[in-house]
C-alpha cells in the first residue's frame, strides 16, 4: 500500500468526515434514553423545589435549554456524543465521531504488569481479540508475546522496534506497554528506552488493515504512521500514588481502490465547480 494515499473515504477513516462508524462497543443506554432517564429526574426534582421553594427557577429556566442535562450520576449528558462506562475501571470515555477520549482510574501493579482492569476494560470497550500481539510484553501472559528480554519467557525475543521473524499482516490487534523512561529500559529491560514512533510502524506493518493498536506510555502521542489514524486518548490515573498514564489508540487504515479514487476525485471536482 502506498502510504501517501488518501484514505478518508475507507472503512477506518470514516470519523474523520462526521459520518461516526464506531469501533467501540458501546455497553450503556443510548444518548436518547439516558436523556429520557434524565429529563424524568430534573422535572422531579424540580417538583420539589417548586414545593419547597416556590420561586425558585427550574434548571433549564436558570441555565438556558442550550445548556447540558445533569442527571442523578452527576453526568453531563450532550447530543453527539454516546458515554461509555470503563467498566470494571473506575471512569467514564467519551466517544464523538469516532474519537475516544476520558480519563480512568486504576490501581498499580510492580514489576512491569499492567494497571488493575487495564485489559479487562479494552476488551469490555473494544471486544475481545485473539489474534493480539503484546510487545514489550514484560512478564505479560496473553495472546502471543514478544519481548527483549528472554528472562520473561516471551513467544518471541526481539525488539518490538524490528519484527522480522513475523510476516505482515499478520495479527488483529497489537498491544503496546513500553518503558517510561531510561531508567526502566535499563533496569527493568536491560535494553535502551525504545523509540514509540518506531514501535508504532512497526505494529502497524505486521497487523492487519482495520486493525486496532493501544500505545500504553506516559505522553499524549499524536503522530502516527502515515497508513495509521489516531482514534483515541484516554487519560489514566495510576493509584496509589497518582501517576499519570495515557493511552493512546489508533487503527490502521484500510487501502481504497482505483474506483474509489477516481470517484473521489470527481467529486473533488464538483466542489471545486
Amino acid at each position: 500500500m502506498n502510504n501517501n494515499e488518501n484514505c478518508d473515504a475507507c472503512d477506518a477513516c470514516d470519523a474523520s468526515t462526521g459520518r461516526g462508524i464506531s469501533y467501540f462497543e458501546v455497553k450503556t443506554a443510548t444518548t436518547s434514553e439516558l436523556n429520557s432517564i434524565i429529563e424524568h429526574d430534573n422535572l422531579e426534582n424540580n417538583s420539589k423545589k417548586q414545593k419547597n421553594n416556590p420561586t425558585a427557577f427550574s434548571e433549564s429556566e436558570s441555565h438556558g435549554s442550550h445548556e447540558s442535562q445533569y442527571g442523578t450520576h452527576g453526568l453531563p449528558i450532550t447530543n453527539g456524543y454516546t458515554i461509555i462506562e470503563a467498566t470494571p475501571a473506575t471512569g467514564i470515555l467519551y466517544e464523538i465521531n469516532g474519537f475516544l477520549s476520558g480519563h480512568v482510574r486504576m490501581r498499580g501493579r510492580g514489576n512491569g504488569f499492567y494497571p488493575f482492569y487495564y485489559l479487562e476494560m479494552l476488551d469490555h470497550v473494544f471486544g475481545t481479540e485473539e489474534k493480539t500481539i503484546e510487545v514489550c510484553s514484560g512478564t505479560a501472559r496473553s495472546y502471543f508475546t514478544v519481548d527483549i528480554n528472554p528472562e520473561h519467557n516471551p513467544d518471541l525475543v526481539a525488539d518490538g522496534q524490528l519484527l522480522s521473524a513475523i510476516q505482515a499482516n499478520s495479527f488483529n490487534r497489537w498491544r503496546c506497554d513500553p518503558p517510561y523512561n531510561v531508567k526502566t529500559a535499563k533496569e527493568m529491560y536491560g535494553t535502551e528506552l525504545p523509540s514509540l514512533g518506531k514501535l508504532l510502524t512497526e505494529g502497524a506493518r505486521v497487523v492487519k488493515p482495520g486493525s486496532l493498536m493501544f500505545l500504553l506510555c506516559s505522553q499524549n502521542y499524536q503522530w502516527c504512521p502515515s497508513n495509521c489514524k489516531r482514534i483515541g486518548l484516554v487519560y489514566i490515573s495510576v493509584i496509589p500514588n497518582n501517576e499519570t498514564r495515557i493511552l493512546n489508540i489508533y487503527v490502521k487504515k484500510r487501502p481504497i481502490n482505483m474506483k474509489m479514487k477516481k470517484w473521489l476525485k470527481f467529486v473533488e471536482v464538483c466542489e471545486r465547480n
